[in-house]
């Protein structure tokens, strides 16, 4: 009998299969990555499977062709194969530059052994232990589709389309959730782009009636694999809704179409008003503009606009950050200034009129923070500030889904540029040595005293502690690798800058020190400017989140997606979830 998706599947594992319809170009890149990110930040454990970039796999099936007439079938697919294991790599590299905690595994290391033709083998088996192992450590598993290893050890290929084949075996080895992503919303009854009647999406459709389908969008060899398991999946576009009623699910109990409206009306745009354009706003822009059918731009607040005429349109630039902010053109507003005065007046001008606000600032949040939740849900805005604490690191996120199960404990490193510090440090440099490689890399500032007296990292378990307990620290404890008096801790290499939040007979206590960490402690696995918390929950359950904590992409990575939220977002909600713990 076929599986309803909700009920089969782990909750928190989804397979993702993102096909070269989806990775077109090098430049396609950064949408997977916000797709792999978006589910991580929702909670998943995220298996990513990834077919060749645009044309790699004709192109190579052309120059394997070119050796003779009849190649050697192990040679044509050792060849063949380097299109997906080189998309997987490209994705990883990306993955890794926009701070999320990823890694990718070749078919030897998941152990997908086939048997059959070796251009058309069929998947036998797959080591299910070592891809959980993967997942236990790692945010997103990146594997290429397509190939598999034989019974000696060569690779094979599952036949064009294969990569539909690999997600849903791996799905079902690991009792997964699994979404086929493609350039399409979903299958249709025909296909919606040829001139001619209105075609009709399926919102589900059983087994039977998928195979009688155009076989262009499904692999018929991953449908019959399903088919005979009874494993039902999902077909969606990038970026849709994280429901089913976002896609078309394959193998369900009967076959039903989505409402004509589902599909006829697209989500309008957000028409935004960017604050500020240094290393996080331009990484901002530049991601927002490679998505122009969801993101509009209404302005772009600049100190000297002759400086960007280069980068926006001169129309786009303004010199007035407040007057940009209380712009009703504007439905969202993402401040990226950093300071407090001036982004103070911005954001609270915006939630006055009813705008969503986005910002990465920290210290505005922890602030101001209830002040502007209570704007928001007053006159309908929103206001979201993933990217404040922990940069690509989804902490908020996390925090806010464990604290509905109950939460005792917060312990995280949560400052790239102190953790950077102290490994420098341990290797034999002085602080200042320490501290001038830290500015170099980027990581610290001109003043860095935020980060080594611990006020960063103070502000961010604050934040924090308010999603975990609803309640503002009732007693803090704050010292950092460097005392405001000027002297330095003694430090080992185990040592780490670590925020805690803990509740102590009902009351927030706060602690943030350099501790000297166990072998055993996941923190300590925290290097560079990476992050990691550990959310200690009631029942004994430990979740872990990591990611880079620092710089330009993973803290533009986290402001997307806050925007990529808002844009999915089918009702105007009074607050978002961490503005209202803010208010209370």
């Amino acid at each position: 009998m076929p599986t309803d998706p909700s009920l089969a599947c782990s909750a928190s594992t989804i397979v993702l299969k993102l096909g070269g319809s989806v990775l077109a170009s090098e430049g396609d890149l950064a949408k997977a990555v916000h797709e792999c990110y978006r589910w991580s930040r929702e909670g998943y454990r995220v298996l990513a499977v990834v077919s060749a970039i645009g044309d790699t796999t004709d192109r190579l099936v052309t120059r394997a062709s070119a050796y003779g007439h009849a190649p050697s079938p192990s040679a044509y697919a050792a060849l063949v194969a380097t299109g997906e294991v080189t998309s997987a790599a490209h994705l990883w590299l990306a993955c890794d530059a926009a701070g999320l905690d990823a890694v990718a595994l070749d078919a030897s290391a998941i152990g997908l052994r086939v048997e059959g033709p070796t251009l058309d083998a069929t998947p036998v088996t797959v080591h299910r232990a070592r891809l959980q192992q993967a997942l236990d450590r790692h945010a997103i598993v990146i594997v290429p589709g397509f190939v598999g290893v034989d019974a000696s050890g060569r690779q094979a290929l599952l036949g064009r389309g294969g990569s539909d084949l690999t997600a849903i075996v791996l799905a079902h080895a690991l009792r997964a959730r699994c979404r086929l992503v493609k350039d399409v919303p979903g299958l249709f009854e025909r296909d919606p782009a040829r001139p001619g009647p209105f075609a009709r999406r399926y919102a589900a459709i059983h087994f039977d009636d998928a195979e009688r389908l155009d076989g262009a969008i499904l692999q018929s060899k991953a449908l019959r694999y399903a088919q005979e398991r009874g494993f039902a999946f999902e077909v969606a576009a990038l970026a849709a809704g994280t429901g089913t009623a976002d896609c078309t699910v394959v193998g369900a109990e009967r076959t039903r179409f989505a409402p004509d409206s589902d599909h006829r009306a697209r989500r309008p745009k957000r028409r935004f008003a960017l604050l500020g354009f240094g290393v996080v706003g331009r990484g901002v822009w530049q991601h927002l503009r490679a998505e122009r059918d969801r993101f509009e731009p209404v302005g772009v607040a600049v100190r000297t606009p002759k400086r960007h005429a280069d980068a926006i349109a001169p129309r786009v630039l303004r010199t007035d950050a407040i007057a940009l902010a209380g712009d009703p053109d504007a439905d969202l507003v993402i401040e990226t200034m950093g300071g407090t005065d001036l982004a103070h007046e911005c954001v609270a001008a915006a939630l006055r009129r009813g705008a969503d606000v986005i910002t990465a600032n920290k210290s505005l949040v922890a602030r101001y923070g209830a002040e502007f939740a209570s704007l928001a849900h007053r006159h309908g805005g929103s206001l979201r500030f993933s990217a404040a604490v922990g940069g690509a690191a989804p902490c908020l996120e996390a925090v806010a889904r464990s604290a509905s199960q109950g939460i005792v404990r917060l312990d995280g490193i949560l400052n790239g540029t102190t953790n950077v510090m102290l490994a420098r440090i341990a290797s034999g440099a002085s602080f200042d040595e320490a501290l001038s490689e830290a500015q170099a890399l980027g990581f610290a500032e001109s003043d860095p005293s935020a980060d080594v007296d611990g006020t960063d990292a103070f502000e961010k378990i604050t934040l924090l502690a308010r999603v975990a307990f609803g309640d503002r620290p009732h007693d803090a404890r704050v010292n950092g690798i460097r005392s405001r008096s000027g002297s330095i801790p003694s430090t080992g290499p185990n040592t780490r800058l670590v925020a805690s939040a803990w509740l102590d007979a009902g009351r927030v206590r706060i602690e943030v020190a350099p501790r000297d960490l166990s072998p055993e402690d996941p923190l300590l696995r925290t290097h560079e400017e990476w992050n990691r918390l550990c959310i200690h929950c009631t029942d004994g359950s430990i979740v872990e989140v990591s990611g880079k904590g620092a710089g330009r992409l993973p803290t533009a990575e986290a402001v997307v997606a806050d925007a990529f939220d808002l844009w999915r977002a089918a009702e105007r909600r009074p607050a978002s979830a961490s503005a209202e713990v803010l208010h209370a």
